[in-house]
């Protein structure tokens, strides 16, 4: 659980840091919105406006983790593939 949230709060933190994009935005980015071989994700943005936004080599490794974590719960719960709104909020305010 612990290694669960801390690979959660890195990644949540290194992708504000590393790609700009927003906690509102990160609480919306699902697991196929991310194209790991262009290191992509889909940013679902205000309104409907939606982006692409390239994500560095660096957290290749990160996503990867934090994938294999989750990959059991994905088969369990429709919503489990997003990052859980309020422990982003917690992990961000950090």
């Amino acid at each position: 659980m612990v290694e669960d949230r801390s690979v959660r709060d890195e990644l949540v933190i290194r992708l504000m840091f590393q790609t700009g994009i927003r906690v509102s935005e990160v609480i919306n980015v699902r697991l196929e919105d991310s194209v790991r071989d262009e290191r992509s994700i889909r940013i679902r943005g205000k309104g409907t406006k939606n982006r692409i936004v390239a994500y560095p080599p660096t957290l290749d490794v990160l996503l990867e983790r934090w994938v294999n974590v989750h990959r059991e719960a994905e088969f369990h719960a429709a919503d489990s593939a997003y990052l859980p709104p309020r422990e982003i909020r917690s992990a961000s305010a950090r």
